[in-house]
């Protein structure tokens, strides 16, 4: 660039090497015209080559400028063929990058339809988890409902055999107290007949003989003696009514007062 532009500031350009040939041929012409004969022969000889050597200066100035002229072109060619070979690369490197970009967008895409297609299978099998969920709750409603049914009955049918238990106590209790006053009656009139009270009459005077109070031990022994045949023939009598099945053993003294109680309580809260 600066040989150039040197060469073309030092040299005149064309247009002027000509013009000064020109100038150099018309001044030529008018000598030819001014001298004539030998002396002017001479003359135009020695006019003819100063003409000459001007010439072959001018045209050595025309040709280096033509030169200058043609370094100057081939540089600005050779910069602007590095131009184009650098827009060329820069080119090329743009194809890269948009061609990196485009392959990085369809991998994007790729992973963008695989993703949607993973969140399509998980959605569908989320909506078939929900249905087989729902199935479920669904059954195990009716399971619980089928329960509920269940232990309502069978909560209505242990009332009603607790009620059935209850009025067969209360029945056996019942029949056990009629067999217990029965056996009382029983025992207490055999214990006053003869049976029983004239020998427990003997047995108390044989006791009492040897004392000074022989009246008074002798009831008093008679007495203890018919309250003890009395309750060995109320035993006696239970136990054969319990081993006949007859007494139900529900009944007893403390399983009557309890009873006892309790009917008084009602009777009295009514």
């Amino acid at each position: 660039g600066g040989g150039a532009a040197g060469a073309s500031t030092w040299w005149p350009p064309t247009w002027l090497a000509a013009a000064s040939v020109g100038s150099a041929l018309t001044t030529t012409t008018s000598a030819d015209r001014d001298y004539g004969g030998g002396a002017g022969a001479s003359a135009l000889a020695s006019s003819r080559s100063s003409v000459d050597h001007r010439i072959g200066l001018y045209s050595l100035a025309l040709a280096a400028s033509n030169h200058a002229r043609t370094a100057q072109l081939a540089q600005m060619y050779a910069a602007m063929q590095a131009e184009v070979s650098t827009s060329r690369e820069m080119v090329v490197s743009l194809e890269a990058r948009v061609a990196a970009q485009t392959t990085s967008l369809a991998s994007l895409e790729d992973n963008v339809e695989r993703v949607e297609a993973t969140v399509d299978e998980q959605a569908s099998e989320m909506e078939a988890l929900r249905a087989d969920v729902e199935a479920r709750r669904i059954e195990v409603s009716r399971v619980l409902d089928s329960c509920r049914d269940q232990l309502a009955a069978q909560r209505a049918q242990l009332e009603h055999q607790e009620r059935a238990l209850q009025a067969l106590s209360a029945r056996k209790l019942r029949q056990d107290a009629l067999l217990d006053a029965a056996m009382v009656a029983v025992a207490a009139i055999v214990a006053r007949s003869p049976l029983v009270a004239l020998p427990a009459r003997l047995l108390s005077l044989v006791a009492a003989f040897p004392t000074s109070r022989r009246a008074l031990w002798s009831a008093r022994g008679q007495s203890i003696l018919m309250w003890a045949a009395f309750i060995l023939i109320f035993r006696q009598c239970r136990a054969y009514a319990q081993r006949v099945g007859a007494h139900n053993v529900v009944g007893g003294w403390p399983t009557y007062s309890l009873a006892a109680r309790s009917w008084l309580a009602s009777a009295w809260r009514a």
